[in-house]
């Protein structure tokens, strides 16, 4: 069962895109020729995991894991074999498991074990610090004037930068009138806070067409990402982990 990732509003926290065509069998691939992109996304209480391996670099082919090749993960005690994600039209995309846990300081592991060829067993993350929200005390619900600067608090336990995506959506005036959707991201140090205005999401010649007796809703996506270790059996590639959190707000005019 594909593991529901955290979304934000309509933004994909994660997005692998196959560019390549069919897929090939891992018993016609020697290790050197398989090219993983492992993402993992830690967000509250669960550790989402998520591996792609392609024949031919970043872009190509799906590699389908032969009898007697397998991928696993490990962490928190726990070894779990990852499955392959079904996609429309007969496609693929990548290997899939999840942890119910989140835990600072772990090191989460990612082996490919072989059948009749060298594994890849040497790759490996640690999970960063949770961005732990004080300010607002809840992640649900938050009201605030759509005007207003807001700013948001999370301790200050991780060194490097955040990602930080703002979003807006406001009913329009006017017959079947969809919402207005207004978005920004920006990449800042890690100082803990971040004051956001909602209203400057929305461009000004699209401000007449909100409809104001209705509230808007907005949303704050803080990411942490770290890179990890690859196994040099590989054919290339990354491990990246990111930990995430996000802030909701219901906004009145």
């Amino acid at each position: 069962m594909k593991p529901m990732k955290p979304a934000f509003i309509g933004l994909a926290a994660l997005t692998l895109v196959a560019c390549g065509g069919g897929s090939v069998d891992s018993s016609d691939l020697k290790t050197e020729g398989i090219h993983a992109t492992i993402r993992i996304n830690a967000y509250e209480d669960t550790t989402y995991v998520d591996c792609r391996l392609t024949a031919g670099g970043p872009n190509g082919s799906d590699v389908e894991l032969s009898e007697g090749d397998r991928l696993t993960a490990r962490a928190y005690g726990e070894t779990k074999t990852l499955e392959r994600e079904p996609q429309l039209f007969g496609a693929y995309d990548s290997y899939i498991t999840e942890f119910d846990h989140n835990i600072a300081g772990e090191t989460l592991f990612i082996r490919l074990v072989r059948a009749k060829d060298p594994d890849a067993t040497n790759t490996y993350v640690t999970i960063p610090a949770r961005v732990e929200v004080f300010s607002p005390a809840t992640m649900e619900n938050n009201l605030a004037a759509i005007d207003e600067d807001f700013t948001i608090q999370w301790s200050q336990n991780f060194q490097g930068d955040v990602d930080i995506d703002t979003l807006i959506s406001c009913p329009t005036v006017g017959v079947n009138s969809e919402n207005y959707i207004g978005s920004s991201s920006t990449t800042l140090a890690d100082t803990g806070e971040f004051t956001v205005n909602f209203y400057s999401l929305v461009d000004a010649d699209a401000r007449d067409t909100l409809d104001t007796s209705v509230d808007c809703e907005g949303s704050v996506h803080i990411q942490r990402q770290v890179e990890g270790v690859l196994d040099s059996n590989y054919d290339g590639g990354n491990i990246k982990l990111t930990q995430s959190q996000s802030v909701h707000f219901v906004l009145d005019f």
